[in-house]
């Protein structure tokens, strides 16, 4: 199945999903539901997520875009190159910074948290990256430190999340 084809899908399930319980039947519901459930399982596809991410008119398809790109991450990252973690990096970095005014706070959070969680296993991998390679800290350091106010409050929506993350895990 096509990039399109799945994004079509995906929708149609979404609007079956957030459809109210009165106009949908509970089968119909489980059966958009599954159809998530088998997304997030399917295998991690960069270039799937980011299609889905840019081409979707559902912010619940992105939410869910975004939910299997972090669960991918996890799961897989020990066999995922240095160079696609920073690919991850430098992409949600630009397409929040670049549609921050316009994402819903859900989708906004949970792109920001694959962030953070992309930082946490490089810590705890203890795995640096080059002195030239680019890091969610850094990035923050320079958001926290712009003039721009754009920046600054993307900054501080990052450094949210990371506050969020660090506490509810004590650091891990």
């Amino acid at each position: 199945m096509d990039m399109e084809n799945i994004r079509q899908v995906l929708e149609d399930a979404a609007q079956i999903f957030l459809s109210a319980a009165n106009t949908i039947t509970n089968e119909r519901r489980r059966e958009a539901e599954k159809v998530f459930l088998q997304f997030r399982r399917s295998q991690f596809s960069l270039d799937l997520y980011r299609y889905l991410i840019e081409h979707s008119s559902s912010s619940y398809v992105v939410y869910q875009t975004l939910t299997a790109l972090r669960e991918g991450i996890v799961k897989e990252w020990s066999s995922l190159d240095d160079a696609l973690k920073e690919q991850v990096v430098q992409y949600l970095l630009s397409y929040v910074y670049t549609h921050y005014s316009t994402l819903s706070a859900h989708v906004r959070e949970q792109a920001l948290q694959i962030l953070v969680v992309i930082n946490k296993r490089r810590k705890a991998q203890r795995a640096q990256m080059a002195k030239s390679g680019f890091t969610v800290s850094l990035a923050l350091i320079n958001l926290l430190q712009s003039t721009n106010k754009q920046e600054f409050e993307f900054g501080l929506t990052l450094l949210n999340a990371f506050i969020n993350e660090y506490s509810f895990s004590n650091g891990k």
